[in-house]
Parts: C-alpha cells; structure tokens; sequence
C-alpha cells in the first residue's frame, strides 16, 4: 500500500491546466507543472499542501503548513 494516490490526467484537469498559466502567469508565475497541480488538485476537490501560495492563487483552500520548525 502506498501513501499517495496516483491520479490519471483527463480531458478535465488537461483542460483546466491549459487555463490557469494564460489566467496567472504574468502575475503569479504559475507554470506548466504548478497549473498541473492546481487543476487536479481542482478537479479533484483535494487539499493542497504547499509552502509556496503566489503559485496557487487558483486555490482557495490551500493548507499552508507552519513554517517553524
């Protein structure tokens, strides 16, 4: 058993991935792989865990771990 699910890009998330750079890459910096997570994490109504939010302005509910360690 593993611990992450591995998740098959469809027509869905590819589609919503194509958006996101056009939508935010000039003023967020989103690239093609951060576009990539967003929409899956999008479409799959995931949480996403980052320590990097100016690349996920998308994404409302973000988890943002504590920084102090």
């Amino acid at each position: 058993m593993t611990a992450f699910e591995i998740i098959q890009i469809d027509e869905k998330i590819a589609t919503l991935r194509g958006l996101y750079p056009r939508d935010y890459s000039k003023s967020n910096g989103v690239g093609i792989a951060d576009a990539l997570i967003a929409a899956t994490a999008n479409i799959k109504q995931a949480k996403l865990v980052t320590l990097n939010r100016k690349h996920f302005p998308i994404l409302t509910d973000l988890i943002i771990p504590d920084q102090k360690r």
